[in-house]
């Protein structure tokens, strides 16, 4: 980037742990920038600037939501793994939530024309309530690159800092234990580096050619354990600790002894040594050093971090740290638009977010996110499977329940003998591509009149799978019946769906054909 240009850098991810601390790295490197955060949060989008960063509201489960939010933008900064809730009851593995959201940003990048896009992992998850699952290796890499924009992905094994869940269970642990049994996974090496260098090293990699479509590992100057950690801890805050290896190999068991007595969330404590547990056998990277970052050592790092909590504290203070959602904000169905609809003006875009904004709020509601990675049967596609999806449904529902399907492709539920439908699924096919279809959730004895609920099957990870996804579904039903019944019954259809197409001969076996309408 030269200096006289000024870019302008969409990141997903800007209010997490490591999001905090680039606009100071930025500032620090004097490039001239404009960093825009991507937000969930309708108050922190109503502030527009703050923390260094101009905000957009967007939702990431959202298609069209992140592609307008990404609009104008150069370049992407991607950080966003297993986020919190974004329903009451979320259907779901971790990593296919990651895979689903990091589609929606590719696919912004493509629309956009993005010149680059850093994507920041790392073995152990930094930010409060995030779970630790993650895809496998490399699975987010692919679905950002698919997008055709260059991808340079940067890993860490343990990020230091204040406001990281890690660094806040060591120096807790560190100061409420006197004495300390040391389970055996405290002894498993890693490379922790600071919070600052680590931002540092996503700033300077942005727009360098020669790091595109490449994946680094970057580690602090040392290889210690967390043990090893520990101790330096006590000596920087002048402690005097005790440590005593015991043989405990219990993750389970560490982590409830650990929370109990070290005043620390039992779900942290057991991301903490899951993740350590994975993390592979670290080596030095060069790339810090080639990109003239000087990387400090843990006792330094423990040291500068102690000394910024209360900094930290207040800047998180006037962030306003997002609360954690019992509802999402995608927008309804007349946001969703053909990629030919996308808005030319600012105008227009602002008036999105404001009839948004004007929506019922989500809080208190019982939203339902619900989503299956299925198999993609060769030299077929995701028009394919909601095609055959359609077809099987009728013949599939077991003794209880039916299913019927028009020409339109409007599927409805029932109970047997029973002439009220359950759920009405109104395919879409304006929107639909023939990667991404889209059935709306129009209406039934089950499903309140909220026409924002929806179902979508899209292709992933360079076709090799679908994700048939549900978004803002809200049950009629009362919610503690909900879980139990119908929600239950929703996964035994999925699942007995994916086995179907796991065995199905896409060549000796013809779906329902396409509706009528469906090109004009």
């Amino acid at each position: 980037m030269s200096d006289t240009y000024s870019p302008t850098v969409a990141v997903a991810g800007a209010s997490g742990f490591i999001g905090r601390y680039l606009p100071d790295v930025f500032e620090e490197l004097n490039r001239s920038i404009e960093l825009v955060g991507l937000t969930r949060d309708v108050e922190l989008a109503d502030v527009e600037q703050g923390a260094g960063y101009r905000w957009r509201l967007c939702d990431l489960f959202s298609r069209l939501d992140t592609r307008r939010a990404v609009k104008g933008a150069d370049y992407g900064i991607y950080m966003v793994h297993s986020a919190r809730p974004s329903a009451r009851l979320s259907q779901a593995e971790p990593a296919d939530l990651d895979v689903l959201c990091a589609d929606n940003f590719a696919r912004a990048a493509n629309a956009h024309d993005l010149e680059h896009i850093v994507h920041v992992t790392g073995i152990l998850n930094e930010d409060e309530d995030a779970d630790n699952s993650r895809p496998e290796p490399g699975e987010l890499h692919r679905t950002l690159a698919s997008s055709g924009v260059p991808v340079t992905t940067l890993r860490a094994d343990m990020i230091i800092g204040a406001g990281g869940m890690t660094t806040q269970t060591l120096i807790k642990l560190v100061r409420h234990l006197p004495l300390m049994g040391c389970p055996s996974w405290t002894n498993i090496p890693v490379r922790p580096v600071y919070v600052q260098d680590f931002a540092r090293v996503i700033a300077t990699s942005l727009a360098q050619d020669e790091l595109y479509e490449t994946t680094h590992d970057i580690g602090g100057p040392e290889s210690l354990s967390y043990l090893d950690m520990m101790r330096q801890t006590a000596e920087v805050m002048d402690l005097d600790r005790r440590f005593y290896d015991i043989p405990v190999n219990s993750p389970r068991l560490s982590s409830l002894w650990v929370s109990t007595f070290g005043l620390v969330k039992y779900s942290i404590v057991r991301q903490l040594i899951e993740g350590l547990r994975e993390a592979p056998a670290s080596e030095v990277s060069p790339l810090a050093e080639k990109m003239s970052v000087s990387l400090r050592p843990f006792r330094d790092t423990i040291r500068r971090t102690l000394e910024d909590r209360e900094d930290f504290e207040e800047g998180r203070s006037r962030l306003r740290a997002l609360p954690e959602p019992e509802g999402d904000d995608t927008p309804d169905r007349d946001h969703e638009v053909t990629p030919d609809d996308e808005p030319d003006s600012d105008e227009e875009s602002r008036a999105i977010v404001e009839r948004r904004e004007t929506l019922p709020s989500k809080r208190g509601t019982s939203h339902v996110r619900s989503v299956q990675r299925l198999p993609l049967p060769p030299e077929t596609t995701a028009r394919w499977v909601a095609l055959e999806y359609a077809r099987w449904l009728p013949d599939s529902m077991g003794p209880f329940l039916r299913a019927t399907v028009d020409e339109q492709r409007t599927c409805r539920f029932y109970l047997r003998f029973f002439w009220k439908p359950l759920l009405i699924l109104e395919f879409d096919a304006d929107v639909s591509t023939p990667d991404r279809q889209l059935f709306w959730i129009t209406g039934g004895l089950l499903a309140t009149g909220s026409e924002r609920g929806r179902l979508e099957f899209r292709e992933v990870l360079d076709r090799s799978s679908v994700l048939a996804a549900i978004h803002e579904f809200e049950p009629a039903l009362p919610w503690w019946i909900y879980r139990f019944t119908q929600a239950i019954v929703h996964l035994w259809v999925m699942i007995r769906f994916s086995r179907h197409l796991s065995d199905v001969d896409p060549e000796a076996h013809t779906p329902l054909p396409e509706p009528a309408e469906a090109s004009d």
